[in-house]
């Protein structure tokens, strides 16, 4: 069975084995009803989540290009095989095509299934729309003449009149994928649902979440890539939907950015290694510290009220709570921003740790001991404001051992 793609098996290279050529619905442990249905509770989805986030690549960085096309296909998710081009002569042509002259090509599916689109963006611009793309459109004069003046540098690209999320659900290629990447469509969805209730039809059409396959690096689902912007954000999880949302929605926001990407931050497609390497140093919070900078990243477990661990990343110098507000964990909100002027950040960290030498956590003051009488849910010996104590070797270290740092569920 072909499904959807009406090109015949013998317009393949014939040295490609017939079970590649097919396309195949995936295994039901991957699979996805359609487009804009929620993902099924898969037998992988447990094991998806309990898989310990991995650090992200070291500079974040995206290869050079000189844009994105995206590419969207008629084709569902549900039926992706694990190597669209091996199934799909146009998409294998059109990435074929796209990497000889430096353009990332990346395969999307937005619910409409009348046929191929395509948008050539680059950060913050789009340089061309295609309601329509076709072969003939590839091999066009055209279409090859705005390929030469967007890689020439001499492109004029226009605002985007639309935000939209690429999430990675291509569960063929990782489980993960679609089990993670499902579920944060999911969450990002409905929280532009809850906040375009009763607005115009037009604002909320100027938001979009769509589901996309393959990008590079499953193992950090889920990704995700923010229009217009190129931004390319992994690690993430259906908790950061509401943030993600924020910073879209103020980009020039630094608190927001700051929360965002030090942890999940991949590069910007499009951009040169020095600009994102400037982007990703404009986000990395303040580290508290009286001698030069080391921010070294490290692993942190917290544990939420209802038992459910969270291992993330922060770096050396940096409060619990900025690390906790920024992944989205429990009910921390820092409102004062740290200053002792409310107990927000509340969470469990035994003093015992105080004395001990391998963590060494900071002792608490009497600013923090006053504060804590307002906090909700005192646990003697363990309350502490996540804002005085600072992540270090020693506290990465003890908290992976166990529970870590619990959080209170007020």
């Amino acid at each position: 069975m072909l499904g959807l793609y009406s090109r015949p098996l013998r317009t393949l290279p014939r040295f490609l084995p017939q079970t590649l050529c097919r396309v195949r619905p995936i295994s039901a442990a991957c699979a996805r009803r359609t487009a804009h249905i929620e993902y099924p509770a898969t037998p992988t989805k447990a094991q998806s989540y309990a898989t310990p986030l991995l650090p992200l690549p070291t500079p974040p960085t995206q290869p050079p290009t000189h844009g994105l096309l995206l590419l969207y296909t008629p084709i569902p998710p549900s039926e992706w095989p694990s190597h669209i081009e091996l199934a799909d002569p146009f998409v294998d042509a059109v990435s074929k095509t796209m990497a000889l002259v430096g353009v990332r090509c990346i395969v999307a599916h937005d619910g409409d299934t009348r046929g191929y689109r395509a948008n050539l963006l680059v950060p913050n611009g789009l340089v061309a729309s295609y309601p329509s793309f076709t072969q003939s459109t590839l091999d066009s004069s055209v279409f090859k003449q705005t390929l030469h003046t967007l890689v020439a540098g001499r492109a004029s690209p226009k605002p985007l009149d639309q935000t939209e999320i690429l999430v990675c659900t291509h569960g063929a290629r990782d489980c993960r994928c679609s089990d993670i990447g499902g579920d944060l469509v999911i969450a990002l969805r409905n929280e532009l649902k809850r906040r375009h209730a009763g607005r115009i039809e037009g604002e909320s059409a100027r938001w979009k979440v769509t589901d996309c396959a393959h990008v590079g690096g499953h193992k950090w689902a889920a990704n995700a890539i923010l229009l217009p912007s190129l931004t390319f954000l992994s690690n993430l999880r259906p908790t950061h939907a509401p943030l993600i949302i924020d910073h879209l929605a103020s980009p020039s926001d630094v608190s927001l950015k700051s929360q965002l990407w030090p942890s999940h931050f991949r590069g910007i497609i499009g951009a040169t290694p020095a600009d994102q390497q400037a982007a990703y140093q404009s986000s990395l919070p303040n580290v508290r510290s009286t001698s030069p900078p080391s921010r070294k990243r490290l692993p942190v477990r917290f544990t939420t009220s209802d038992g459910e661990p969270h291992d993330v990343f922060g770096f050396t110098g940096e409060s619990l709570m900025e690390i906790a507000k920024r992944e989205g964990l429990g009910a921390i909100e820092g409102t004062c921003g740290g200053h002792l002027e409310c107990a927000t950040c509340h969470m469990y960290i035994p003093y015992a740790l105080i004395d001990d030498p391998k963590v060494a956590v900071e002792d608490l003051t009497d600013g923090e001991e006053d504060m804590l009488d307002y906090a909700l849910g005192i646990r003697e010996e363990q309350s502490r404001l996540g804002c005085q104590v600072m992540l270090s070797e020693g506290l990465s270290e003890w908290s992976m051992g166990g529970k870590g740092v619990e959080l209170p569920e007020y």
